[in-house]
């Protein structure tokens, strides 16, 4: 493979991995609040033991941490760009593409 198909294969994976966050900080706020109408359901006891919530509120916070990170990735992208001389459009289209997350 030559630079410019290395690094639109590169700008791919980091769409792929950005809406695979974004998918699952989707998925895991619904998740979150069906445990709160759950625990609604039940009298609050199960989720509290089981300390469900404080754990999902651990997990969103750290998948909006990685979701920060492939953002700065995007520079790092660019930076390296930029040392290879390839020009912006080598990373392929540079606006992203977006999908619904599935219900």
């Amino acid at each position: 493979m030559d630079k410019p198909q290395i690094a639109a294969q590169v700008a791919r994976r980091l769409l792929a991995a950005e809406m695979a966050i974004d998918i699952a900080l989707a998925e895991a706020s619904r998740l979150m609040e069906t445990l709160a109408e759950a625990s609604l359901g039940v009298g609050g006891a199960a989720s509290q033991e089981l300390q469900a919530p404080a754990l999902f509120s651990q997990a969103l916070t750290s998948l909006a941490g990685a979701r920060g990170d492939i953002v700065g990735a995007h520079a790092a992208r660019e930076a390296l760009g930029a040392r290879l001389s390839l020009p912006t459009s080598a990373f392929g289209v540079p606006i992203k593409p977006r999908r619904a997350a599935a219900d």
